[in-house]
């Protein structure tokens, strides 16, 4: 194949690919939609992305569910709760700051 023909097909494929992604999206129900926006929100925020991935970090670097708890709780105070977050989540996050950090068994 040339540079041409390459070139040609590159073409063909964007364009396929977005035929499929426009009509995977009208297929969407609302629910996922939903996670969509909320994704997308992720991936605008720079910040959020460095926390969620420190928090996941943290969270698999060891099965002891009370230091899980204290360090995912010294990066929320240090990194705050992230924007992406609805607020019945965002409520979560603070509940988890005030008192689930003591019930790690309950709350990791």
């Amino acid at each position: 194949m040339n540079k041409t023909e390459l070139e040609e097909i590159s073409q063909e494929a964007a364009v396929l690919a977005k035929t499929w992604q426009e009509q995977a999206n009208e297929l969407m129900t609302p629910a996922e939609k939903k996670v969509q926006k909320k994704m997308a929100r992720l991936l605008t925020d720079p910040t959020d992305k460095v926390l969620l991935t420190m928090m996941f970090d943290q969270s698999f670097r060891t099965l002891n569910k009370p230091r899980v708890a204290d360090q995912v709780n010294q990066l929320l105070h240090e990194c705050g709760i992230p924007n992406f977050l609805s607020p019945p989540e965002k409520g979560l996050f603070h509940l988890f700051m005030h008192i689930g950090r003591h019930l790690p068994a309950l709350s990791v």
